[in-house]
């Protein structure tokens, strides 16, 4: 949940830069060289995709200034927005795949659904007999507290990033 949240705050930052800098660049030109908005946003836009279509209008020294500004802080920002979204495809998919791995390599090993009370109790006789288990727990406190007990190991919170067949057959939702 925490992941999906920090997600969504970079998400909408980096839409708020994405949508700021056409803001500026649609506003720059039409208060330095009076264009009308939509002829402005055009040129904003082929200035930052790099396009060079060439101008829409002539322009003034003060607009050709402001270009070269809008180029440097507008590709870098874009850039910048453009590498997070990259980062999150990527980071989300090699999350996926190494989860995918760790849960495909357990084999002959206990399903110990919870650690509350007696959650705790059977996973710390498992570890001191040497049973293979995974805790499956949807709190990140239990997890916590887990850690606490030396149990980090072989506690896991798995059941809401598993695919939902996988849910299902453990009694998720």
């Amino acid at each position: 949940m925490a992941a999906h949240i920090g997600h969504s705050r970079r998400l909408l930052r980096n839409i708020g830069i994405f949508t700021g800098i056409l803001i500026f660049g649609t506003a720059g030109y039409c208060w330095l060289e009076g264009w009308p908005w939509f002829d402005a946003l055009y040129m904003t836009v082929i200035s930052l995709t790099t396009v060079g279509y060439g101008e829409t209008h002539p322009l003034s020294p003060q607009g050709r200034l402001f270009t070269v500004i809008l180029l440097g802080t507008g590709v870098a920002g874009v850039s910048y927005v453009t590498a997070q979204f990259i980062e999150t495809l990527t980071q989300s998919y090699w999350q996926t795949l190494v989860q995918q791995q760790r849960m495909d390599s357990y084999q002959q090993h206990f399903i110990l659904c919870g650690f509350g009370r007696t959650g705790r109790q059977v996973a710390l006789e498992f570890t001191a007999e040497e049973i293979p288990f995974v805790v499956i727990d949807q709190s990140a406190e239990a997890i916590a507290s887990a850690g606490a007990t030396g149990l980090w190991r072989s506690i896991k919170v798995m059941l809401p990033k598993m695919p939902p067949l996988k849910r299902r057959a453990l009694g998720g939702p």
